[in-house]
């Protein structure tokens, strides 16, 4: 993974969403096919417990709507 770039950008945009849009997610960024940065954030489930967000987490996309947005304005920032 890449030491020499700065992700804190990406990294609040992810984390001010979270807050308004969904609960958890999983980030995993690639430069000609090598991962360079990897976070998960928040939580898989809020009910009936919360249960923290892992590396291998599987989402259930019930609604495609919110993680396409959100897709395509973490492209545009890039």
């Amino acid at each position: 993974m890449s030491k020499n770039i700065d992700f804190s950008r990406i990294d609040r945009f992810v984390v001010e969403n979270i807050e308004k849009t969904f609960p958890g997610a999983s980030l995993a960024i690639y430069k000609r096919g090598e991962k360079i940065y990897e976070k998960v954030y928040g939580y898989s489930e809020i009910v009936p417990e919360r249960r923290k967000v892992q590396e291998d987490t599987i989402f259930d996309l019930a609604s495609l709507t919110t993680r396409q947005d959100s897709s395509f304005r973490a492209w545009y920032i890039l």
